[in-house]
Formats: structure tokens, C-alpha cells, sequence
């Protein structure tokens, strides 16, 4: 698990702190004298400045037409979920209503949530997953995964070599590439790819 990762999965879950109204019925007194304690403020974020740093190059980046922006890789396991969860979260903080979807065209459901997401905020985040696997890029189905989105982030592990190519296959499917992050890096060296 990458540092980013684990900066993640340490947050803790955010609950909504039930406080006791004097115009609660009766009957419901008891369930909400028995509700668990409410939890302390989140901590800090000790990547939140790179959060910030990677939210800002996005914002940059984008133009209005922009706004379904889908984050992939070449393989699993590089935490581009973690990336797209993160970037959501540091764009919420800047006042930016931001959604985040898990899937691709090939799901079903995938372009109705699309729809619905995209009437509803500023901006979608597509946790897209894997789109470039090992040999050829192809064309025809790059254009099927990446239906309905404007722009792309490629995150790939530190010390991996860059991916030229891909810049050029979005181009030729007529979606915007935003740039590559890297990731499983030292947390001072975290920061998207020049």
C-alpha cells in the first residue's frame, strides 16, 4: 500500500453526530440516549498540501466542457482510486461540487449515473480503472472506455517509465490528457509528472 494510500485509509469515517433535541418523542428518546458518543474532528491530512498541489493543477488544466475527467492506468494496483477519491476530496475543500464514479461504459447503469452526476455537480471524477494494458494501444476500444468523459489523468508508479503514447491516443479519440501522477513515491517527491 502507497503512502497515499495509507494517508486514506487512516482517515477515519465521518459521522453525523446525533445531538439530543428536547422535541424528540418519547418513544425515540431511548434509541438516541443509546447512540454511540460522536468521534473526534478528522486529524490533519499529512498529504493535504499535495492533495491541494494535485487539485490545483486539475483546476488549471480544465475549462468550462470540461467536467467528466476520468483518472486510469496501465495496470491495477497503482492506486488510481485513491487518486480519484483524493482529487475529489481536495476539489470539494475549494468549494468545487464534485462527484466521484466507479465504472466504465462497459458496466451497466454506467451512462445514466453519468447523466444524473453530471446535472447534479461541477465536476465528475471517473474512477475508470485500467484502460492500457500490455502490447498495442487500440484505438476502437480506448474510444468505448472512454465514452462520455472530457479529460484524463494516467497515474503510474514512480520509477515506470512515462507514456508518451497515451497523450496521442487521446488525441486521436478526441479526449484532453491532463498529464500523468505519480505515485509510490517518498511523500516529498509525490507530485504530478512535468
Amino acid at each position: 500500500m502507497d503512502l497515499l494510500d495509507r494517508a486514506f485509509v487512516h482517515q477515519p469515517a465521518l459521522l453525523c453526530p446525533v445531538a439530543a433535541d428536547p422535541a424528540v418523542a418519547p418513544e425515540h428518546a431511548d434509541a438516541l440516549a443509546n447512540e454511540p458518543p460522536p468521534r473526534s474532528p478528522l486529524p490533519a491530512d499529512p498529504l493535504e498540501a499535495t492533495w491541494d498541489g494535485l487539485a490545483e493543477a486539475v483546476a488549471e488544466t480544465t475549462r468550462p466542457g470540461l467536467s467528466v475527467i476520468a483518472v486510469t492506468a496501465a495496470e491495477r494496483g497503482v492506486g488510481a482510486s485513491t487518486i480519484a477519491v483524493g482529487l475529489a476530496r481536495a476539489l470539494d475543500r475549494r468549494g468545487q461540487r464534485v462527484a466521484v464514479l466507479h465504472g466504465s461504459p462497459l458496466h451497466a447503469g454506467y451512462h445514466e449515473d453519468l447523466l444524473e452526476l453530471s446535472a447534479e455537480h461541477d465536476l465528475v471524477i471517473v474512477d475508470a480503472g485500467p484502460w492500457f494494458g500490455p502490447g498495442r494501444l487500440r484505438r476502437d476500444r480506448l474510444a468505448r472506455l472512454s465514452q462520455g468523459c472530457h479529460a484524463a489523468i494516467v497515474v503510474r508508479r514512480d520509477g515506470t517509465a512515462p507514456m508518451p503514447a497515451v497523450a496521442a491516443a487521446f488525441e486521436a479519440v478526441g479526449l484532453a490528457c491532463l498529464g500523468e501522477v505519480l505515485t509510490f513515491c517518498p511523500p516529498q517527491e509525490m507530485r504530478p509528472a512535468a
